[in-house]
C-alpha cells in the first residue's frame, strides 16, 4: 500500500496527499482566478480521506465493521449535509461567479498578497482543519477487522 512503501505512517502519508491535492485545487483556482473552486472540495476531502484510511486496514474497503461504518455513514451524512444544505454556485452558475467573501479579500489585498493569502488561509488551513479532525475516526478506520466489538461507549 502507499503508507508502507514510504516511511510515513497512514495519518502522515494522508496529510500529505491532502497537501498535494490542496495544492493541485489552488493551482486550478488560480488558473480560473477564482478561489471558490476549494469549496466543494471541502466536502470530499473528508469522504476521501475516510476511504483512504480504511483502504490501509486489515480487511481493505471489503470488510466493514459496525464502528467503522458508523463512521462512514456519519461521514457521507456530512458531506451530502453541506452539499444540499450550502450548495457550491460554482455547480449551476459555473466559475465566473466567486464567493463574495473571497471577493472581499481581493478587494483590500494586492493580487500576488490575495492569492499567497488564498493558498495559505483560504486552502491550506481548511485543509488541515479537517485532517486533524479526521485524525480520531482515522483510528476507527484503520482497526479493520481487527477492530474490537461496538459497545455501549461507541
Amino acid at each position: 500500500t502507499l503508507a508502507s512503501a514510504t516511511s510515513l505512517g497512514p495519518l502522515s502519508t494522508g496529510l500529505a496527499l491532502d497537501a498535494i491535492a490542496t495544492a493541485i485545487v489552488y493551482a486550478f483556482s488560480f488558473a480560473s482566478n477564482n478561489s471558490s473552486v476549494y469549496d466543494p472540495f471541502w466536502c470530499i476531502l473528508p469522504l476521501w480521506l475516510g476511504f483512504f484510511f480504511k483502504s490501509l486496514a486489515p480487511g481493505g474497503v471489503w470488510f466493514y465493521e459496525p464502528r467503522e461504518t458508523l463512521v462512514l455513514v456519519l461521514l457521507w451524512a456530512w458531506a451530502v449535509r453541506f452539499f444540499v444544505a450550502i450548495p457550491w454556485d460554482g455547480w449551476t452558475v459555473g466559475l465566473e461567479r466567486e464567493d463574495w467573501r473571497y471577493a472581499d479579500f481581493r478587494a483590500k489585498l494586492p493580487s500576488p498578497a490575495y492569492w499567497a493569502f488564498s493558498f495559505s488561509s483560504l486552502h491550506l488551513t481548511p485543509t488541515l482543519l479537517v485532517w486533524a479532525a479526521l485524525a480520531p475516526a482515522s483510528r476507527v478506520l484503520l482497526q479493520g477487522t481487527a477492530a474490537p466489538p461496538l459497545n455501549t461507549l461507541d
